[in-house]
Parts: structure tokens; sequence; C-alpha cells
């Protein structure tokens, strides 16, 4: 069994569709997205209905995260009623009949990290100096953290903050920083990795032109 490890969306849907199309074999291989599949990119709404689709299909082969947008996107939604800060995300979402309450119910059954006996993802990783990396208000959680990540005795895979050359890998953390900024036009960044964490191999699909503001 393979893992199939994405990074952030940002709204860049058809970018996403492709390299799923590409590189996604769900007979052996599961999905996971580290989150953040929202803003930034034009299309939030059909990244979601997207997500909500393969979810349905695949219950126990996909999994999404939470991101720092997600984790704004449900706050504002509990406090506000509305995606308040998020234009072009709301305007998005009512372009596609997508309600608040859709929203709602898609933010709250997001993880805050995936993992395995090998494998821990999480949208901006476990902090080398974070006391309760699962208190996700605070600036070193698992969906805030910038800074450098703690070796946990398995291999963390990342997003959050955009990687120069698309992806690394850091060895002292034992670490995959894959965010490539596919909003930027960068291309979409992803890994894929035995269940065990071994064979990693980095992809990059091309950003696609629709994705582009």
């Amino acid at each position: 069994m393979k893992v199939l490890v994405v990074a952030d969306i940002h709204g860049c849907y058809y970018t996403f569709k492709r390299l799923l199309h590409t590189y996604w074999n769900p007979e052996d291989t599961l999905l996971v997205q580290v989150g953040d599949m929202i803003n930034k990119g034009p299309h939030s709404a059909k990244c979601i209905k997207k997500g909500i689709k393969l979810k349905k299909k695949y219950p126990h082969l996909v999994y999404f995260l939470l991101g720092n947008h997600e984790y704004i996107l449900k706050q504002n939604l509990k406090k506000f009623g509305v995606p308040k800060g998020m234009d072009a995300t709301k305007k998005d979402a009512i372009r596609h009949r997508l309600s608040n309450s859709a929203l709602m119910i898609w933010v709250n059954q997001l993880l805050p990290f995936w993992e395995t006996p090998h494998l821990h993802v999480s949208h901006a990783g476990i902090a080398r100096k974070t006391v309760s990396p699962t208190n996700l208000s605070q600036e070193d959680s698992l969906i805030y953290n910038r800074k450098s990540l703690r070796n946990i005795g398995k291999t963390q895979i990342v997003g959050h903050v955009v990687q120069e050359q698309g992806a690394n890998f850091n060895p002292k953390e034992n670490a995959w920083h894959i965010d490539g900024g596919a909003f930027m036009g960068n291309g979409l960044s992803a890994l894929l990795i035995d269940y065990n964490g071994k064979n990693p191999e980095l992809i990059t699909e091309p950003t696609a032109h629709k994705d582009l503001k």
C-alpha cells in the first residue's frame, strides 16, 4: 500500500484534479491532503465539492486535513455565521450553491493530522519546542507552526510554508516539506511514499492555466 500526500491546493481545482488522474490509484494508494485546500486560488468551492465527493466514495482511503485557512473559516462560521474576511471564497461558495451549513459540515470533519506507525502528516508539523501541538490556536500548533520541526521517530510530511525548490527533505527533522506554491503558478507538489515510510517519490503537477488568476 502506498500513500499519496498532496500539498496545499489553495483553490487550484484543475491542477488537483489532473494530479489525481495521473498519479492516484485508489486500488492501492491512500490519499492524504495536508490542508489549505481553499483561498488564494480561484476555485475553492470546486475543491471542497471534489473533496466531499471523494470522501463519500472512498471513506477509508481518503483523508483531508485541517489547514490554517480552513481553521479560520471554521472559527468565522462559528462566530459570525459567514466566512468573514474570506470574500473570494464566500463569493465562490455562493456561486456554486455551497451553503454556510455545508461549509461547516465540511470543516468539522477535517482531521488535525493523520499518521501510521511510520508516517505523520499534518499541515504545519510538530514544532521542535512545542508543548501542545494540537492546541490549534497557538502559533506553534500543527496548523500554524513555521519553526523547525521535532524529530519524532516518524517521517513527518507537511505543507504550509512555500518551498523555493518546490519541496525538500530535512534529514535533521526527518521531515518532507512539500508546499510548492500551486496558486503562485509553481505547480502542485505531492509525495508518493510507501505506507511504511520507504521509497518516497516527489511529484509536481504544473499549475493549470484555469487556476491562475
